[in-house]
């Protein structure tokens, strides 16, 4: 199956928000309400832009996309078609995975330095991940984190389950892409991954889809 992934920089400032907010429909408009957050606002704002500018390339449309939340995750609501979405952002920074296989989630995470992350593994991380990244360099180590942290994240996202669970059951070793280990009540869904790494960013994107084909799109909003 192919599944899209389609990255952007957002390049407007929290106050320029309000002008790419009438660009959305008048039930998008009135969700935003809720985003009292500047930042938070904008993420929301840009997202629902980017994800129909993504639907409209893929299915060669000029389409104003309708979507709904369906136990907390979001779906298309009209036209009716076969994509399943995970977004993700990270500062100015957004990520949104399409796939024609409802188990799918997509991960980014900035490439900035945090002191305490040898902490957030020991807590949140198997004990043989945590003990290989003790293993490494200072820089080597963040590194291995951030990209384990954004592979777990796409699995947890894939399976439709909050980030709080099942962390330190999703095993990963420095020689595979994919889990070597899967928390039990999820073994009959196993996922493939697929990581994009840059200077700036860490993106991981999972599904469950024996043979994916993966296409990467750069969009401006």
């Amino acid at each position: 199956m192919k599944h899209h992934i389609f990255l952007n920089q957002l390049t407007w400032s929290t106050q320029q928000t309000h002008n790419h907010l009438l660009k959305l429909n008048k039930d998008e408009q009135q969700q935003a309400k809720i985003y009292t957050h500047p930042l938070r606002l904008r993420a929301f704002v840009a997202s629902r832009l980017m994800l129909k500018q993504a639907l409209n390339l893929l299915n060669n449309t000029q389409q104003d996309w309708l979507f709904a939340k369906d136990q907390g995750r979001l779906i298309i609501r009209y036209p009716a078609v076969k994509w399943y979405i995970s977004l993700t952002h990270s500062d100015d920074y957004l990520a949104c995975l399409l796939s024609p296989q409802p188990y799918c989630g997509v991960d980014l995470e900035q490439r900035m330095y945090k002191p305490r992350f040898l902490a957030i593994a020991k807590r949140f991380f198997a004990t043989d991940e945590f003990l290989h990244l003790n293993t490494l360099t200072e820089d080597q180590a963040f590194i291995c984190f951030l990209d384990w942290w954004t592979r777990k994240e796409a699995c947890i996202k894939a399976w439709h389950v909050g980030i709080a669970h099942h962390l330190n059951s999703i095993v990963f070793n420095p020689s595979q892409l994919c889990p070597i280990r899967y928390p039990q009540q999820f073994e009959h869904i196993p996922l493939q991954l697929h990581t994009i790494s840059s200077p700036h960013l860490q993106i991981a994107c999972a599904v469950n889809d024996i043979n994916p084909e993966w296409f990467v799109h750069h969009l401006t909003l």
